[in-house]
């Protein structure tokens, strides 16, 4: 039996997590999971235009970075996405690490690197600071918010959106988190939404969020959690 995403240019060990659609190049970008059983497989984005039968791999071919959370710039085909290094034990993929914010030109295919962990600050009484979600921004324009069709509760359940990244104000609405150590060995971990900018590398807190870990559910199912002021 012929397997659907082949046909279409997409390994069969991927799992399915949502498709979208960009206006300003005609493209549809579908977004997958490799499946490896434990949560932690890499996610990679392909591309294909509306003219086109088959799909392109628009992210690198690689299983040490993982593709996250697709989000559409404003006025051109670039799309800004969240990139986490997959750590392993032994062979078998088991955390992932903060590595970037990139841009893509959906294109070209050229990618440029946005934001480092050495481009956030990092302040006392906190030890470690990482983009663990880009957010999307709401838009008047609701052709942009779209899904290019609806997702299945397993699918992803938040849009491709705008970003207020492009928009004039050069900044990444996202969560941050924040590692702070207490006594001893303990660690704590306090997550903010907040724009950050790529250009001064500063960042302003909006609120705080609470129960920010299901922003980190490896399954690429999207879950917020509740803004506190």
């Amino acid at each position: 039996m012929v397997n659907q995403w082949e046909t279409i240019g997409i390994p069969s060990e991927n799992r399915f997590l949502g498709l979208y659609y960009e206006p300003e190049s005609g493209q549809f970008l579908a977004h997958f999971q490799k499946c490896l059983g434990d949560g932690y497989g890499p996610k990679s984005i392909y591309a294909r235009h509306m003219t086109d039968d088959i799909y392109r791999r628009l992210t690198p071919e690689t299983d040490e970075f993982s593709y996250e959370d697709v989000l559409l710039c404003p006025r051109v085909s670039k799309i800004l996405v969240n990139v986490f290094r997959v750590t392993r034990k032994g062979s078998r993929p088991s955390d992932r690490e903060w590595h970037s914010v990139q841009e893509i030109d959906i294109d070209t295919g050229e990618i440029n690197t946005v934001l480092t962990p050495h481009d956030i600050p990092v302040e006392p009484p906190y030890s470690k600071a990482w983009i663990s979600r880009l957010r999307n921004v709401t838009s008047g324009d609701r052709k942009h918010m779209k899904q290019a069709e609806p997702p299945d509760d397993e699918y992803v359940s938040e849009p491709g959106a705008h970003t207020v990244y492009g928009s004039g104000g050069k900044e990444i609405l996202c969560t941050v988190s924040f590692r702070k150590k207490k006594s001893g060995h303990d660690e704590t971990v306090e997550d903010f939404l907040c724009k950050v900018s790529p250009e001064t590398h500063a960042y302003r807190k909006i609120s705080r969020i609470i129960n920010a870990a299901k922003d980190l559910i490896a399954t690429g199912k999207a879950a917020g959690g509740n803004l506190t002021l």
